[in-house]
């Protein structure tokens, strides 16, 4: 089969518009990663769609009878942190040299679990396309994030490469030899052997026993492997090993994995629901947790400061949260709030890639290209991941948005998995662009119009957007009279009336936002709250509203849960303050009378639900669990 030859980046002249879709077409040029739809071909390419069963036993994937045993996260053992910092002084030069000493620096963190998390993202995945399909987009674990929260190098030899000169050979006979005599040769076993005595093979065995229990964790849970001598050899001699795309593989098989039977799970017949179904797993999966906390700020705890010289996972080690009981819907509605380039914002005391530029420019690509700028360019391509086991396909071109790039309808990409040495020529090929194009690192991406169009002909059997066929609700607000602030609120619904925002600056070219650590950008999230009449005549919005109600609990608007039962009223207790918000049918008859264009009353009816969505948000983080929830049936 012929390699790929298409090159990583493609600029040319489009019809942009925002992903949210708040903004009016501009054309401007735009820079695309490839594979990407010719346009003069059209959008033929179909989006996979989610593999879920039309009507589950069981919507909540937490309510499912599964366990899942994340048996990968795997925590720091006792002493180990003091091996590391034994080493440290000797064979620093040797782990940076080897792509390695953020990754060895990270494996003495720990990070607590959350499982709720990872099972409802994962939900959310699907396996021909390796990403996550969210209702308002698309996003994957990516070779980035393997750098950034692994520390691990996508540069270096493959995995699968054998030792080959004798004293290599020789010393790999030798852990054999002391593994036999161990044996078996459980983890606190061989440090207790090596740790501190100053043996040759200390550092080789150091790496052995980091690379059995942090990076490729086996089914022989508490063994040192030797399948993974060879890489020990050639990391303690400082040769760079791409060991990013292997973990990424391990992750991306996993994640099949648990939605396989996740998916199983739902199908199973009332005769069998009392069977707890039971999965292992093995990757690393708190990489997958922290990719979470990174992106969806709703859904993480209060990060840590990172000291000097720490790696990025410091920020979450042993932070605790309360869990999340509607995780679901949280995703489902965090598309205004979803950090798509966590990392190239500032953080104070970490020392950010080379690829976050402060401005946008080429770079030429050849022999003496940087290897960071080298590394990023190996992210935004298309290739196959080579792992210890598995081979997985890696399609960053489907989640160019994540990059800083612009996004387009995605092409299908040809598959070179016969065998681990043609997967390794496809991931190792030469770059063939002469230069390479670097985002601003605070660029706000688009999509072309076509793929807007796309990506909502392919959800729309899945989105719970309001349709034109619904009966328009009505909004009745009810406020205590128990303070001057309750009073407050009640005068501004009474007498606001406020005409739509601009919400976006018609020129996105060249519009930037300024992303702060852990909150979302300004301008993200509408200040407005969309109401509607008690008898469903004319739309009115009011101004501040919003922001009075969001002073009841503590002022934030992010955006992170709905109330998708059209009959329903949300009690918010906060301290002395109370929130009732009842939306109730109304009648069909206002629905047919009303003035206002359908796509516009949809869009204020969003509105509204984010709004409600944010009060609840700020109330579970402020609060640590769930406002009482009652039902209505009043009129």
């Amino acid at each position: 089969m012929a390699e790929l030859s298409f090159t990583i980046i493609e600029e040319r002249e489009e019809s942009m518009i925002s992903p949210t879709g708040y903004s009016k077409p501009t054309s401007r040029k735009a820079h695309f990663l490839t594979p990407s739809v010719n346009p003069s071909q059209g959008p033929n390419f179909v989006l996979p769609s989610l593999p879920i069963p039309t009507k589950p036993t069981i919507p909540d994937v937490q309510k499912l009878p599964l366990k899942v045993l994340y048996r990968g996260r795997r925590y720091p053992q006792k002493n180990w942190k003091d091996w590391v910092n034994s080493l440290h002084s000797k064979h620093q030069s040797t782990w940076k040299k080897a792509g390695i000493y953020e990754a060895i620096l990270s494996s003495t963190y720990q990070v607590l679990r959350y499982n709720e998390l990872v099972l409802g993202v994962a939900d959310k995945w699907c396996p021909k396309t390796n990403s996550f399909i969210f209702r308002w987009g698309e996003a994957t674990i990516t070779l980035e994030d393997m750098m950034v929260l692994g520390g691990y190098s996508v540069l270096g030899e493959s995995v699968k490469k054998l030792l080959k000169t004798n004293e290599m050979l020789e010393m790999e006979d030798n852990l054999i030899e002391v593994h036999r005599q161990l044996s078996p040769a459980r983890h606190y076993v061989w440090m207790d052997y090596f740790m501190g005595t100053g043996h040759k093979l200390e550092h080789e065995a150091f790496l052995s026993l980091w690379l059995s229990r942090y990076v490729f964790p086996a089914s022989l849970y508490d063994n040192v492997g030797k399948n993974l001598f060879p890489i020990a050899i050639r990391l303690a001699r400082g040769i760079r090993i791409a060991l990013a795309p292997a973990v990424l593989a391990t992750i991306y098989q996993d994640l099949r994995l648990l939605k396989g039977k996740i998916d199983a799970t739902r199908l199973m017949t009332k005769k069998d629901k009392g069977d707890s179904s039971v999965l292992d797993l093995w990757a690393p999966f708190q990489l997958v947790q922290v990719w979470i906390w990174e992106r969806f700020p709703a859904l993480r705890p209060t990060p840590n400061l990172i000291k000097h010289g720490e790696p990025r996972v410091a920020r979450w080690h042993k932070v605790k949260r309360s869990n999340i009981e509607k995780v679901r819907l949280l995703i489902d509605y965090a598309r205004d709030s979803f950090q798509w380039r966590p990392y190239a914002a500032g953080l104070m005391n970490w020392l950010s890639p080379k690829f976050y530029r402060d401005k946008e420019e080429w770079v030429s690509v050849g022999p003496n290209m940087d290897k960071e700028l080298e590394s990023f360019a190996l992210c935004l391509r298309a290739s196959e991941l080579v792992g210890l086991e598995y081979i997985e396909q890696y399609l960053p071109h489907r989640v160019a948005m994540q990059f800083g790039m612009d996004q387009d309808i995605p092409s299908c990409v040809p598959r070179f998995n016969m065998s681990h040495i043609t997967a390794w020529r496809n991931y190792s090929r030469l770059i063939s662009d002469t230069n390479l194009y670097i985002p601003h690192r605070l660029f706000e991406s688009d999509v072309t119009k076509r793929y807007m169009k796309w990506w909502n002909q392919s959800m729309s059997p899945k989105t719970y957007a309001v349709k034109g066929s619904m009966k328009r609700p009505r909004l009745q607000t009810t406020l205590p009279q128990s303070s001057k602030r309750h009073k407050e609120v009640n005068d501004v619904v009474k007498g606001s009336n406020f005409k739509d925002p601009e919400m976006y600056n018609k020129n996105r070219s060249a519009r930037l936002r300024m992303v702060s650590d852990g909150k979302p950008s300004s301008g993200t999230h509408s200040q407005y709250l969309p109401s509607v009449t008690p008898r469903g005549g004319m739309v009115r919005e009011e101004k501040l509203l919003s922001k009075t109600l969001s002073k009841v609990v503590g002022g934030s608007q992010r955006v992170t849960e709905v109330a998708n039962d059209r009959r329903a009223r949300i009690t918010v207790n906060s301290v002395n303050s109370v929130v009732t918000i009842k939306v109730h049918d109304e009648d069909r008859r206002s629905h047919s009378t009303t003035s206002k264009p359908k796509q516009k009353l949809e869009v204020r009816i969003r509105k509204l639900e984010k709004v409600l969505v944010g009060l609840k948000a700020e109330y579970i983080n402020r609060f640590g669990k769930q406002p009482k929830m009652e039902c209505s049936s009043d009129p």
